[in-house]
């Protein structure tokens, strides 16, 4: 869930604010000299090494343009990072940045903000991030799946202390921080199988609401929208649903030994009758690995 700018800790917002934008709170959406300083590594390595784009382009970026590079989305990216800075505090701009950013996949599931990232990597909220931690995860923006303290810790342990040295070099955090931050292990719990309840039926939910409230406009996008939405689901009857989608299917395959390479799929969806309230959905045999949704997008028949 989003969360607002006082619930990040300083040390993760110096972070970010140090690698990625460190003239954040003077420039106005685009950051000259950062232009003129990435330029002039580039052309020294003779190869694309440094990018200038400010938070506030990332944003642009993340939420109203294709990952298309080119000079043409290069310019409505400027101009967008404009209109956002006209039109929201730098401290707004800072918050829908946190929560927006994509820092990652646990399975196939995208990792987006700070506070999921917390949770994903560390099994904690954000606020208890340390230093190091908050260091770690800054550092993966610039590449979050080739620098994912999972899959890459020695990348991962390189980046943070390139973080943690801007942090001091810019008198962020002192000498001392630094030292001992940089002693810290890289350590990342293993990835959460499923974190979403009834994740099949929240994306079915999601993608219904933009009928009602449109998600493509800058303000609905940007502007955390204070929504609550109520459904049947129940706890209990959907964790029997997927148990019966894994035994199930379990069985089914050791008693048909051909299943096992084909590995056929499965849905269930259980309503109440007096209701037609939706208690339990199941999608498929395992979120993580795939996500089409076989009860509301499959075309064959049930039965």
């Amino acid at each position: 869930s989003p969360r607002t700018l006082k619930n990040f800790p300083d040390n993760l917002k110096n972070a970010i604010l140090s690698i990625e934008d460190e003239r954040f709170y003077i420039h106005f959406g685009i950051d000259p000299i950062g232009i003129l300083r990435a330029a002039l590594v580039n052309f020294k390595a003779k190869r694309i090494v440094q990018g200038a784009s400010t938070l506030t382009q990332q944003l642009a970026k993340n939420l109203f343009l294709t990952s298309k590079r080119d000079y043409k989305r290069k310019l409505q990216e400027v101009f967008a990072a404009i209109l956002i800075e006209a039109s929201f505090s730098k401290d707004q701009i800072l918050e829908f940045y946190m929560n927006e950013v994509f820092l990652g996949q646990e399975g196939n599931v995208a990792i987006h903000g700070f506070g999921e990232a917390a949770k994903s990597f560390y099994g904690k909220d954000v606020e208890k991030l340390t230093l190091a931690e908050s260091a770690t995860l800054a550092g993966l923006i610039s590449a979050p799946t080739k620098l994912s303290p999972r899959k890459n810790p020695n990348g991962a342990r390189d980046r943070r202390n390139t973080v943690l040295a801007k942090m001091k070099s810019l008198g962020r955090i002192t000498e001392e921080d630094y030292e001992l931050a940089i002693k810290e292990e890289i350590v990342a719990k293993p990835p959460t199988k499923n974190k979403r309840n009834a994740p099949y039926f929240v994306d079915y939910i999601k993608n219904n609401l933009q009928s009602y409230v449109d998600l493509s406009s800058a303000k609905s996008n940007i502007q955390e929208l204070k929504l609550s939405i109520f459904t049947g689901i129940d706890n209990d009857y959907q964790k029997c649903a997927e148990q019966a989608v894994t035994q199930g299917m379990e069985r089914l395959e050791k008693a048909y030994k051909k299943l096992q390479k084909k590995k056929p799929e499965v849905a269930i969806v259980s309503l109440l009758t007096e209701s037609n309230e939706v208690i339990a959905w199941v999608g498929g045999r395992d979120y993580s690995k795939n996500q089409f949704d076989r009860v509301s997008l499959a075309k064959r028949q049930p039965g």
